[in-house]
């Protein structure tokens, strides 16, 4: 399947994109490796949230990006979890083939298999981690992934208190813990946690940092 034909079956997700009269900016910018990504998400918006319209699918900082437009205020928690699915599992496949990949390079990041890596970029980790202000910061820290649903919570509490961070930083933490399920009050109830012991574990149990 390429472009055109993801754009096809889907006539309306694609309608703002298709519209010739629309600035150039609002395109399909990504390589064949993600549309089969991208026709899944648009299969599962279409039938539960009908109204939505792609403004631009691209490629960004080596994952998939999609900005849309349609949703309203009782469904954008709903919409947002599908798009960030995708564009979160978008860091493990192949921007060229639609095989495991990698995220590879420097300033630009690509998601490329070995096959594809045809200038031998270097893997680089860009997961998301939290590192305690109080922990020595040459240390990497904990994976989001591997922050227990208390500890993070709390983490999300404390950045929306203090200054300092960003609303895209926080949302990528809302983010996991929206995939994860967490309810509103979990997230504004005060749970106990160590951060230097869950530090401590994560190194002593050999999570790739």
């Amino acid at each position: 399947m390429n472009k055109e034909e993801l754009a096809e079956q889907y006539p309306l997700t694609f309608s703002l994109i298709a519209d010739k009269d629309i600035p150039v900016y609002h395109t399909i910018c990504l390589a064949d490796g993600w549309l089969k990504l991208v026709e899944k998400m648009s299969n599962e918006l279409s039938e539960q949230f009908p109204d939505i319209r792609y403004r631009q699918v691209k490629e960004k900082f080596g994952k998939l990006r999609v900005y849309y437009t349609g949703h309203t205020e009782e469904n954008r928690r709903e919409v947002n979890f599908i798009v960030d699915k995708y564009e979160y599992m978008s860091r493990d496949v192949c921007e060229t083939c639609g095989g495991p990949g990698l995220s590879r390079g420097g300033s630009w990041l690509r998601v490329l298999c070995d096959e594809h890596n045809v200038n031998n970029q270097p893997v680089k980790d860009s997961r998301i981690r939290w590192t305690p202000d109080s922990h020595d910061r040459t240390h990497k820290g904990i994976l989001l992934e591997h922050l227990g649903d208390g500890h993070l919570a709390n983490v999300i509490r404390f950045m929306k208190e203090e200054n300092g961070y960003g609303d895209y930083h926080i949302y990528l933490f809302e983010t996991e813990a929206n995939r994860r399920g967490l309810s509103e009050s979990f997230l504004n109830t005060e749970h106990p946690h160590n951060d230097e012991y869950e530090l401590e574990y994560v190194h002593k149990n050999n999570f790739k940092r």
